[in-house]
């Protein structure tokens, strides 16, 4: 695998051990399909942890959205008043504001973005099938049906994402 060049250059050390990680996976099952697989598997692995402690965050926001409203309408004209019980609250249910927000998402951004950057960087994909209908790693996968290119694996992606918004 090659170093990759330009404004996302800052990301050569995840993406050089995502590629080292890649050719670990590929030396233990000799398919990239599945070093793939078992790639993304612990890069989910060890970002679940901040994942869950931002939605416990964001739930908890949730929750005391109500006594924010009292505090806003309570605390109109004080800005100091209304800052200083909003911090009191979030002591008091033990609530990083910072925690909800976006920040968790951006201290993921970079592992995405490196992981995104080796496996599509990647020579050793090209051509390397996987299973099934899939034969080629670097290419759009499409089930050929009655002439017709179906793109399965989006509809499938597509299909997870509603039952996974529909399930929360």
């Amino acid at each position: 695998m090659t170093a990759s060049s330009g404004f996302f250059s800052f990301l050569d050390p995840i993406y050089t051990v995502f590629g080292w990680l890649l050719a670990q996976f590929y030396a233990l099952v000799p398919n990239y399909g599945l070093a793939i697989i078992m790639l993304t598997t612990v890069v989910m692995g060890v970002l679940t942890p901040l994942t869950v402690k931002s939605t416990k965050s964001m739930v908890a926001m949730q929750q005391i959205q109500p006594e924010l409203k009292k505090l806003q309408e309570k605390y109109k004209n004080d800005n100091a008043a209304k800052e200083q019980a909003t911090f009191e609250l979030y002591r008091k249910h033990k609530i990083n504001p910072v925690g909800a927000g976006c920040l968790p998402l951006l201290m993921q951004m970079p592992v995405f973005l490196g992981l995104y950057n080796a496996l599509s960087n990647s020579i050793e994909l090209r051509h390397a099938g996987f299973a099934l209908w899939i034969t080629d790693l670097s290419a759009p996968e499409r089930l050929e049906m009655f002439g017709i290119g179906v793109p399965v694996m989006v509809l499938l992606m597509s299909a997870s994402m509603i039952i996974q918004q529909w399930t929360t």
